[in-house]
């Protein structure tokens, strides 16, 4: 993604509800999974499957949310 952040590449619409769910994986320390999308470079969107976390260093420390990012295009498109 280079400098991007993840908010720079996902829609608007996305945002709050996003917002809300790191919110909430920070205060519980409970992983969430939910789908979105992406802008892609061309301007168009691909589906997505994220799965975000705490991610933690040494001394439990939360450094922050990491995620496992799946394209569900195929599924979608079935």
């Amino acid at each position: 993604m280079g400098n991007k952040r993840f908010q720079d590449i996902t829609p608007k619409e996305y945002h709050e509800y996003e917002a809300k769910t790191i919110e909430r994986i920070l205060r519980t320390g409970k992983p969430e999974e939910y789908e979105k999308e992406y802008i892609r470079k061309d301007g168009s969107r691909v589906p997505i499957l994220l799965t975000a976390f705490v991610a933690k260093g040494i001394n439990c420390k939360i450094l922050g949310i990491a995620a496992i990012i799946k394209d569900v295009t195929e599924r979608k498109n079935n």
